[in-house]
């Protein structure tokens, strides 16, 4: 996720990008609310001037911001009305920039300048062939290098703030991805069981002897401890057995136990090793995936849940700032 900076930084840096979307309203920015400007924005036109709380941002700032959109972008702005919209959203963005700094330096976050050093090396490369060409573009369009790595820096710091402040604030419980799983309609749901097993043998009589105790059991709930006593028993209480899924059970098991209610007792079945009675301690209705598609499907709950945090964030840092045009 590159943030709410990442589409613009797209669109300043990246031809291709600003060349498929040349309408700034048009090409996502709706759809992000980057469109809605607020008040203070509509006089914006002329101005010398952005104070940021205690940072200024300049005319011939945004003019040079602009200046590298178009000139990198190769974009047409043959029209007032476009060119006002994309200073428009630039001014905004710019400002939100500066914003980021300055809590940055509040949360003491820092980042290595060899990380900047290496996405404009990148840049440099992979759309002007070297370093060398993309100093040259600068400097034929009077643009500087720290203007540039200047909003490289403010995307590299977002960024940050999101995976240390933003982020660890998230957590998706269990509840909420079944919620999820049911609203997706995804399948997968299933039967778990509790049982406690008891073994009554594998002999001639032992086929008697579990109907005789299973009616006794219907009857005399106390009966469990006589039973054990008199009986050789195989006792496999809720901590050894654990909750089992309906699929990992022997269809003869599963054809006594379904339709049992907690806590009473199974007719006797069958196995290979001899007659069992099973208790039903509890059972549930679960979603039966794997741990790769539970992790998936916890990401895209955290993805949503990051996407909605990050622009709270980012629109109580413009409402808590002091922003004055000049």
């Amino acid at each position: 996720m590159r943030g709410l900076l990442g589409l613009f930084l797209l669109a300043f840096c990246f031809p291709a990008f600003a060349k498929d979307n040349p309408n700034p309203i048009i090409s996502g920015a709706s759809k992000l609310d980057f469109a809605k400007l607020s008040p203070t924005y509509k006089s914006s036109s002329k101005f010398s001037q952005i104070f940021v709380n205690h940072k200024i941002i300049t005319q011939n700032e945004v003019s040079d911001r602009l200046k590298f959109l178009i000139k990198s972008g190769r974009v047409k702005l043959n029209s007032k009305e476009l060119k006002n919209s994309w200073q428009k959203i630039l001014i905004e963005r710019m400002i939100e920039e500066e914003l980021i700094r300055q809590k940055a330096q509040l949360y003491k976050l820092q980042i290595d300048r060899s990380q900047i050093d290496e996405y404009v090396d990148n840049y440099a490369k992979k759309y002007f062939v070297n370093f060398k060409n993309f100093l040259n573009f600068l400097k034929n369009n009077q643009l500087t290098l720290e203007s540039f790595q200047n909003q490289i820096e403010a995307e590299i710091i977002w960024q940050k703030i999101i995976e240390e402040v933003v982020r660890p604030t998230i957590s998706v419980s269990m509840i909420e991805t079944k919620e999820w799983l049911e609203k997706e309609k995804i399948t997968g749901q299933n039967q778990k069981y509790l049982l406690i097993d008891y073994l009554i043998g594998n002999d001639s009589n032992s086929g008697a002897l579990a109907n005789s105790f299973y009616q006794e059991l219907k009857f005399k709930k106390d009966f469990i401890k006589i039973f054990e006593k008199i009986v050789r028993v195989n006792l496999r209480n809720s901590e050894n057995i654990g909750w089992l899924w309906s699929f990992e059970l022997n269809i003869k098991i599963l054809d006594k136990i379904k339709n049992l209610k907690i806590n009473e007792f199974s007719e006797p079945v069958l196995l290979e090793d001899g007659w069992h009675i099973y208790e039903l301690r509890d059972k549930k209705t679960d979603f039966n995936i794997s741990h790769n598609e539970l992790e998936y499907v916890k990401n895209q709950i955290i993805g949503r849940k990051l996407e909605m945090a990050t622009k709270n964030f980012l629109n109580d840092l413009k409402k808590r700032a002091f922003i004055r045009f000049e």
